[in-house]
């Protein structure tokens, strides 16, 4: 290009391909980063890429293409449009996956649009595509900022109902809700009108609050009867405090503390330290505690008792009351040749 006799001098050509550059006849790109009119200069031209452009934008177009950046809050300037490019057609793509889900969310928007245009190289043909789609991606980026905040609201709830409905499963006036909540799953509801998830947190709030109060309440009433029929033993009430205190701990007998229930989520995080089961099984386990402590009691004052069982069983007459009465005597009086006895 620069030989002699026809050729042009090296500074000839760089300014020219600097002229076509700020005319929009030619993009450059630079390490695969399109140059704005006025990025140019002669010490990039050896390392970019240059491409003849077949179409031009008007000064109309390419404001059209700002005013479309600046919808989705990309700051462009008058010359950066082919630049900005490839950034807003990321966010805008991005955007539209955020306007979607997984179920129960409704399903992602198609993008194939985008993704069309984002193939296309780095020139004005680009630019003519987003400039022909701004109508449309000027009301799918309000439209899907919309949908993008529902979701940001609604996805909260929904976690909370799951975390709820999880603890609720098996309680009685419970089979609704969770019906409705596998509803809203499988039909995608959750951005409904109608806002399906906040009444189903309501209903599953109060279902497990009573159901905790009631668990709550039976634990006490059975550690009363256990306090109870310890304070009435002969046994425990030989030892001291300090020795009483040892064997209760040694158990884990202890009086049921109240779960804080004063708000949705101090009352899922007291379900989440222990479950309605796990309260309901501590209820349980009082009557074997206590028959633990009593043993513990009397192995304490003498180290050695003896704990016999008496046979269960099922007496219909007379003749087996005597008979039961007469094997557990013997069994009772042949324990007693190695020791005290303590019928458990």
């Amino acid at each position: 290009m620069q030989a002699s006799p026809f050729g042009w001098p090296r500074d000839a050509v760089d300014a020219a391909l600097i002229a076509l550059h700020r005319s929009q006849h030619v993009t450059a790109t630079l390490n695969g980063v399109p140059l704005i009119a006025g990025q140019l200069d002669q010490n990039k031209i050896q390392k970019t890429e240059f491409r003849i452009e077949k179409v031009t934008l008007s000064v109309g177009d390419r404001l059209r293409i700002r005013q479309l950046y600046q919808v989705l809050e990309l700051n462009c300037k008058a010359g950066e449009e082919l630049a900005k490019a490839s950034e807003f057609l990321r966010a805008l793509r991005d955007l539209a996956l955020e306007a979607g889900g997984d179920a129960p969310l409704p399903v992602r928007p198609t993008t194939a649009e985008i993704d069309d245009i984002q193939r296309l190289p780095a020139t004005n043909d680009q630019l003519v595509a987003i400039r022909n789609k701004a109508d449309d991606f000027t009301a799918n980026i309000e439209a899907w900022r919309k949908v993008r905040q529902l979701i940001k609201q609604r996805s909260a709830v929904w976690a909370t109902v799951e975390r709820l409905a999880r603890h609720a499963q098996g309680l009685p006036g419970a089979t609704d809700p969770l019906t409705q909540i596998e509803a809203i799953r499988t039909g995608r509801l959750l951005l409904d009108t109608a806002d399906p998830a906040t009444p189903l947190r309501t209903r599953l709030v109060e279902l497990l609050r009573q159901a905790l109060n009631t668990a709550q309440q039976d634990h006490e009433v059975a550690y009363q009867a256990g306090a109870a029929t310890l304070a009435a033993s002969d046994v425990w009430n030989r030892l001291s405090q300090t020795q009483q205190g040892s064997l209760l701990t040694q158990v884990g007998f202890a009086a049921p503390q109240k779960p804080d229930l004063s708000s949705d989520s101090s009352l899922l995080s007291a379900l989440d330290v222990r479950d309605l089961g796990g309260r309901r099984a501590e209820k349980d386990a009082v009557a074997g505690r206590v028959a633990e402590v009593l043993k513990l009691a009397a192995q304490l004052l003498e180290p050695k008792v003896q704990f016999i069982s008496v046979e269960k069983t099922t007496l219909r007459t007379p003749d087996d009351v005597r008979q039961w009465a007469e094997r557990q005597q013997m069994k009772l009086l042949a324990a007693l040749v190695d020791g005290p006895v303590q019928v458990a």
